[in-house]
């Protein structure tokens, strides 16, 4: 995924249940500069990727591009935590 590379999008690991990916922090995806926060467009496209590799790796797509057509993510609130 070509997308994941030129983000530094790591596959951390895979198995039959779980996808985990890493996204290297980078000053120009904070969307609130006061509390450091991810801008929400970082985090929907990392969710994106991750669905889409989620179908490719349970071989429910084969190895072919599946484009999300409509993605829609409401932002209610920061988590609560640590944010690193």
């Amino acid at each position: 995924m070509v997308h994941s590379q030129l983000k530094g999008i790591d596959v951390v690991s895979i198995d039959n249940s779980e996808i985990t990916l890493r996204l290297p922090y980078d000053p120009s995806m904070v969307g609130n500069p006061d509390t450091g926060a991810l801008h929400g467009g970082v985090i929907t496209m990392l969710l994106d990727q991750t669905l889409g590799l989620s179908g490719i790796a349970h071989d429910q797509v084969g190895t072919h591009i599946t484009p999300t057509l409509d993605l829609r993510i409401d932002h209610i609130g920061l988590p609560k935590g640590d944010m690193t």
